[in-house]
């Protein structure tokens, strides 16, 4: 073999090891970009998955989110609707309130209404009944007439027809200045007469009458009467008006005059006030020592000045008047003491 030959063959060798080597190298040029690209693909699957994932966390979020604001909708709709349920409740229950206490006030007055009307019905049933008493066994002959002739109103009164009609009867009551005028009875037990008329119907009027203490025939060294103070003026009624009115109602007449079978007694107003039951304006007076007491009250507490003519030393007996005051069952009450100044036995 030539030298040529061989130094063809050496370059033939040597070119195909260049192709080798190049095709190697761009073999692996070609590995190299498909695994850049292949890395690239990658990272770019990764991101994809990446975006994915957040966008599905994003979206998970979003939609705990959107659980939370929906269930804090639900529990703000649900309070909303609890509120305005108790809102309705409130006002159904205050709407039955109101109701309730429109059909109390309206029962309350009818039955204050059925209540006056009873009473007027029952004042005016006792005040003609009274009337008819006095017109049949009361006469009235005149006024006090001069001192040298009567120094008492002159009434003519029929005791023993009074007494048929009532057995309880001591006596007849007047008192010119408040216009009372009536039958007196003694209680036999306590509050017989509260609510009996002096002819024995049931009426809250009631009678005049003397408490089972006193002495039925005025001569106690303490004694009472009582009597209702009724609206329309009638019974004790009037008696209010000494402390109401503004005028001294006593200064033209201060005296009471009682009338019974055997003696007809004068008494003058001597105190008056109001005060309550129970209080010592109701002691019992059996004792000297006790009428003492009783006065040393009644000066502590009388609302009107004690006339300075009159003359306790020889203890003469006393007369009080007592009766209501304000409104019915406040045990509220409005006394008249009078002091015994005359007595005249009763003649044929």
């Amino acid at each position: 073999m030539s030298s040529n030959d061989e130094q063809n063959k050496e370059i033939k060798k040597d070119q195909k090891i260049e192709s080798s080597l190049q095709e190697e190298a761009n073999k692996n040029e070609t590995d190299k970009k498909e695994t850049g690209k292949n890395e690239t693909d990658k990272n770019e699957t990764n991101k994809i998955e990446t975006d994915k994932t957040d966008k599905a966390k994003k979206e998970n979020d979003n939609a705990e989110d959107n659980d939370a604001n929906e269930k804090k909708d639900i529990e703000v709709a649900t309070d909303s609707g609890i509120d305005e349920n108790k809102k309705v409740k409130r006002s159904k229950i205050w709407k039955i309130v109101r109701v309730a206490l429109i059909i109390v006030l309206i029962g309350v007055i009818v039955y204050e209404g059925i209540g006056i009307y009873t009473d007027q019905k029952e004042y005016e049933q006792a005040s003609e009944e009274y009337e008819e008493i006095e017109d049949s066994y009361v006469v009235f002959k005149g006024g006090v007439q001069e001192e040298a002739s009567l120094p008492y109103p002159d009434l003519d009164i029929n005791h023993n027809s009074l007494r048929i009609i009532n057995d309880a009867y001591v006596g007849w009551l007047y008192f010119p200045a408040m216009d009372i005028s009536y039958p007196v009875v003694k209680e036999r037990y306590i509050d017989e007469f509260l609510r009996v008329t002096f002819d024995g119907k049931h009426n809250t009027a009631g009678s005049i009458f003397m408490d089972i203490a006193s002495n039925e025939d005025f001569r106690g060294m303490s004694d009472f009467v009582f009597g209702h103070n009724m609206r329309n003026g009638s019974m004790f009624g009037s008696l209010k008006e000494l402390y109401l009115s503004d005028e001294d109602l006593l200064k033209s007449n201060d005296s009471v005059f009682v009338y019974t079978d055997e003696y007809i007694f004068q008494y003058k107003v001597f105190a008056y006030y109001n005060t309550r039951v129970g209080s010592d304006a109701y002691q019992l007076v059996e004792t000297e020592e006790e009428y003492d007491e009783f006065l040393s009250y009644i000066q502590s507490h009388t609302a009107y000045k004690i006339p300075d003519d009159i003359d306790f030393s020889q203890y003469p007996s006393l007369l009080t008047l007592s009766t209501c005051s304000g409104k019915s069952g406040s045990g509220n009450r409005f006394v008249v003491h009078t002091v015994k100044v005359g007595a005249w036995k009763v003649t044929d």
